[in-house]
């Protein structure tokens, strides 16, 4: 099976567990969390059939590491994804979403930079009586990072859920439900792109 030179092979067996070609060991979940997240790429596929998988294994690390990111998704959203014909769906994902992510990061990176000089032009003391810029600038790091320039995603995967009115049980069933709602988009999201090779 060729695959690319800096991308990790995981094969999942039938008992589920899933194995580390290029480290010849079994990993867990966490494992191929921490591989995303040191910027590796990786490839799963079925050991038995070949299929590749990776979709349905990365929908899995998130809704099983991080559930509480499925937040992000508006209720709207999931029921459109749910209810739109597959063609409308990647034609949606490939143009409209990306373009968006592409202006949001663009924008992002210009408001970063604009605070960043900000701060280098006004910051000449940090005391907070001698410069009034100082208490601003202190506030911003409150947010979770020392330095404007490097600024990194807050890792919130080990916090617990924020709690809400409603019982657990209701929180749970409603975390399960979305789970099989995103199984079911990856494996038809998989059906779809075999189909079209």
């Amino acid at each position: 099976m060729k695959v690319p030179k800096n991308t990790i092979l995981i094969k999942k067996y039938e008992n589920r567990r899933l194995y580390n070609v290029n480290e010849k060991k079994y990993i867990s979940l966490e494992n191929v969390r921490d591989i995303i997240k040191s910027g590796k790429d990786i490839k799963v596929v079925e050991k038995k059939t070949g299929k590749d998988i990776t979709r349905v294994i990365l929908m899995q690390v998130l809704m099983d590491m991080s559930p509480e990111k499925l937040n992000s998704f508006p209720i709207q959203f999931l029921k459109f994804l749910i209810t739109s014909p597959a063609p409308l769906i990647n034609d949606y994902f490939k143009n409209f979403f990306g373009n968006q992510m592409e202006l949001y990061m663009k924008n992002r990176d210009k408001y970063l930079s604009s605070l960043n000089s900000m701060k280098t032009n006004f910051m000449g003391s940090n005391d907070m009586f001698n410069n009034p810029f100082s208490s601003f600038f202190k506030s911003v790091n409150t947010f979770g990072f020392d330095d404007v320039e490097d600024i990194e995603p807050v890792d919130t995967s080990e916090d617990e859920p924020e709690v809400n009115d409603k019982s657990d049980e209701d929180g749970e069933d409603e975390i399960d439900e979305i789970k099989q709602m995103m199984a079911k988009l990856a494996e038809k999201m998989d059906k779809l792109e075999k189909k079209k090779k």
